[in-house]
C-alpha cells in the first residue's frame, strides 16, 4: 500500500474512533452498559485512542522529542556534522518502499553547481560516492550521513545527517565555499609596506615594535573554518614570552600546537601559533604583531620572522572507520587537509 494511503486510513480511523465515542455518549444512558462495560469506560477508551492516534499522526510527539512510536525516530548519528531531520516521523511508512535521493551542491557565492562527487554512508555502512546532482536509492527511516564535496580540494567540505522521510523522492542540497588565495602583507612601524628592499622594519636590541599585518581574502571564495597562523622567529633575537598577535577584526586564539606540516627552517628558531577564525570575501582584516627584541642581541637580517597561514578543513579519518572529522589543519596521517599555504616575511634592518 502507498504511504499516502496509509496516512489517509490513519486519519479515517481517528474520525471513526471519535465518532463512536460521541455516539455512545449521545445514545447510551450513563447507568447502562456497553458490551459489558460501563458507558463512561467505553467512551473514555475510544476517545483516548483517538487522541493518542491524532497526536502521533500529526507529529506532535516529534516536535516534543518524544516520538517513541515512530520508526526511524531515534537520534543515532553516523559521522559528524549538522544534525538535520534526525527525528523524522516515518510512522505508517511502508519500509519496503524505496526513496530516490538527489544530492546537489552549489557554490555559496555564485550558486553554480559544484560538480564533482559527494560521499555518503547509509545506516553506518561503508561509504559510497555519488556525482553531484546524482541519485541514490534508500528506504524511509534510513539514516544518511553526507560529506559534501568528498574532500577533493576544490571546495571546503560540509557535513549533514538526515533520516530519510516518507516520500518517493527527496533532494538534499548544500552551499559550499570554494578554496581561494589569501594575501598577507606586513607594514612597518611607519605603516609602510615592507618590501624586502628599502622599506623594512628597523629594530635594535632591547626594543619593541608593532607590525601591522593585513589579510585580504579571495573573491567569491574563502576559508570557512579559518586556520592556523604560525610565526617562526629567531629565538636568540626575540623574547618569546612577550610576542603578541592581536586583532579587533577577527577571532584569534593563542597557544595552539604547531601544525605537523610546518618544518622549522633553523634549529635556533621557534614557532608560535594562533587559531584564526573564518575568512571569506575580499574585505581587509587587520592584525597587530608586537615584537620584543632580546636585551643584548641585535636582531639580524638572515633569519627574519615569517608568518604563515594554513587553512582548516574536514577530513575522512580512515583510522576511525572512515568517520567525517575536523575541521583541522592536518588529518590522522599528518597530511594537510587543504593543500594551501600563504606567508609573509617580516624583513628587518
Amino acid at each position: 500500500m502507498e504511504i499516502a494511503s496509509i496516512s489517509n486510513l490513519a486519519w479515517i480511523l481517528i474520525g471513526v474512533l471519535a465518532f463512536i465515542g460521541v455516539m455512545v455518549v449521545v445514545r447510551v444512558k450513563a447507568r447502562d452498559k456497553v458490551i459489558g462495560f460501563k458507558r463512561n469506560t467505553v467512551v473514555g477508551v475510544f476517545l483516548i485512542l483517538a487522541v493518542a492516534l491524532f497526536l502521533i499522526q500529526s507529529g506532535t510527539f516529534v516536535g516534543m522529542g518524544l516520538n517513541a512510536f515512530a520508526l526511524g525516530g531515534t537520534t543515532v548519528v553516523v559521522g559528524e556534522g549538522t544534525q538535520t531531520n534526525l527525528g523524522a516521523d516515518v510512522l505508517g511508512c511502508d519500509l519496503g518502499t524505496k526513496t530516490t535521493l538527489t544530492l546537489s551542491a552549489v557554490n555559496k557565492y555564485t550558486t553554480v553547481a559544484t560538480g564533482g562527487n559527494h560521499r555518503y554512508r547509509v545506516n553506518g555502512n561503508p561509504a559510497l560516492t555519488v556525482s553531484d546532482a546524482g541519485t541514490l536509492t534508500v528506504s524511509p527511516g534510513d539514516k544518511i550521513a553526507i560529506l559534501w564535496g568528498n574532500e577533493t580540494g576544490t571546495y571546503y567540505g560540509k557535513t549533514d545527517n538526515f533520516v530519510v522521510p516518507c516520500t518517493g523522492a527527496k533532494t538534499y542540497s548544500a552551499s559550499l565555499v570554494a578554496n581561494g588565495t589569501l594575501t598577507i602583507d606586513a607594514f612597518n612601524s611607519n605603516d609602510v609596506l615592507i618590501d624586502g628592499n628599502e622599506n623594512n622594519e628597523t629594530i635594535g636590541a632591547d626594543a619593541t615594535t608593532n607590525i601591522r599585518i593585513r589579510l585580504k581574502g579571495p573573491s567569491k571564495a574563502g576559508f570557512p573554518y579559518g586556520g592556523v597562523l604560525s610565526l617562526e622567529f629567531n629565538s636568540s633575537d626575540f623574547d618569546e614570552q612577550n610576542i603578541e598577535l592581536t586583532s579587533n577584526d577577527i577571532s584569534l586564539v593563542s597557544g595552539v600546537a604547531t601544525p605537523s606540516t610546518h618544518t622549522v627552517t633553523s634549529t635556533i628558531n621557534k614557532v608560535l601559533n594562533w587559531d584564526i577564525g573564518a575568512i571569506e570575501g575580499t574585505g581587509e582584516i587587520n592584525l597587530n604583531l608586537y615584537l620584543d627584541s632580546d636585551g643584548t642581541n641585535n636582531p639580524g637580517t638572515i633569519l627574519d620572522p615569517v608568518l604563515t597561514f594554513r587553512p582548516k578543513d574536514l577530513f575522512i579519518n580512515e583510522d576511525n572507520g572512515g568517520a567525517y572529522e575536523g575541521p583541522a589543519v592536518t588529518d590522522e596521517d599528518d597530511t594537510a587537509t587543504m593543500q594551501y599555504t600563504s606567508a609573509v616575511t617580516i624583513h628587518l634592518t
